[in-house]
């Protein structure tokens, strides 16, 4: 089974594009949630090095942030952190990195899918989120499913799959979400101590995701995240 990935910076159409604090303004982007649109409502940067790249951009709402924080995961001690047997521990002081792999669906059973991290490149059986973290995505996926079916049907015009009988990347993508499976493979990181800078800075810390991560959202509950 393959789910679409995400990392664990979240987009699509939720606020206006241009900043504002004009309530009418505010009001009106409120309606277009869910909705196709002929001009994009958030700000879009194309362009990453040799790849094309579309990166929508928002903020969680402050009492959205709240009820993902009120999950054990997102606050607990580091302690508790270290007996969690789903959570990597990749600890070198001062750099602090925990991740987990889990799964967004609907499910509280595990999920056997792709392993996102292409260097490891063996598939596992992914257990379930937390329950809010699961109907987070899961509603995310109902309220913008007239969007992600205009992709889907977009993606099968692309595809050389008829003609072939090849699973292309188009095809790929296309079958996860009407399968309800994109943004299902979910990466919990937990980053802290000196952070990434060096890595950065000398290159390091910049990769390539497996194809799982092709369709991509990113939610970033503390802190900073360059991606």
């Amino acid at each position: 089974l393959s789910l679409g990935f995400i990392i664990f910076t979240f987009a699509i159409r939720i606020r206006s594009y241009e900043p504002t604090t004009n309530s009418n303004n505010e009001q009106a982007s409120t309606k277009l949630v869910g909705s196709l649109a002929d001009i994009p409502i958030h700000q879009i940067d194309y362009g990453v090095q040799s790849t094309p790249l579309v990166m929508i951009r928002t903020s969680l709402d402050e009492e959205l942030l709240k009820r993902f924080l009120e999950e054990h995961l997102y606050s607990c001690a580091e302690a508790e952190l270290n007996n969690m047997q789903e959570l990597d521990n990749r600890v070198k002081e001062p750099v602090y990195v925990y991740e987990g792999y889990y799964h967004s669906l609907q499910t509280s059973k595990n999920v056997f899918s792709r392993n996102p991290n292409p260097l490891i490149g063996k598939d596992h059986h992914k257990p379930a989120a937390g329950p809010f973290t699961r109907a987070f995505f899961d509603a995310f996926r109902v309220v913008n499913k007239d969007i992600f079916d205009s992709l889907r049907e977009r993606l099968l015009e692309a595809s050389a799959f008829e003609e072939s009988q090849k699973e292309d990347v188009s095809y790929m993508i296309a079958k996860w979400i009407e399968q309800g499976h994109h943004f299902g493979d979910l990466s919990v990181q937990i980053h802290y101590g000196s952070g990434n800078e060096q890595k950065l800075v000398s290159g390091q810390a910049w990769h390539t995701d497996a194809a799982n991560s092709l369709l991509h959202l990113a939610v970033t509950l503390r802190g900073q995240r360059v991606l």
